[in-house]
C-alpha cells in the first residue's frame, strides 16, 4: 500500500490565499480609478477563472 505524502496547512492554503488577495485587489482597483487600474482590475478578477480553466484543461 502506497502512502500519500502529507502537506502542511500553510502549503495547502497558500495558493487559494494568493488568488483571493489578487481578486480582492482587482475589485478595489476597479473602484478606484480608470486607465491602468482597470487593466489590473480585469487581471485580478479574471485570475480565478484562468486558474479554473488551466486545471480543467489538464483533466
Amino acid at each position: 500500500m502506497t502512502r500519500i505524502p502529507r502537506r502542511g496547512l500553510g502549503r495547502t492554503l497558500i495558493w487559494p490565499a494568493i488568488i483571493g488577495v489578487a481578486t480582492l485587489a482587482g475589485l478595489v482597483l476597479g473602484l478606484l480609478d480608470d486607465g491602468l487600474n482597470d487593466v489590473a482590475a480585469w487581471l485580478g478578477v479574471g485570475l480565478p477563472l484562468a486558474v479554473i480553466g488551466l486545471f480543467m484543461a489538464k483533466r
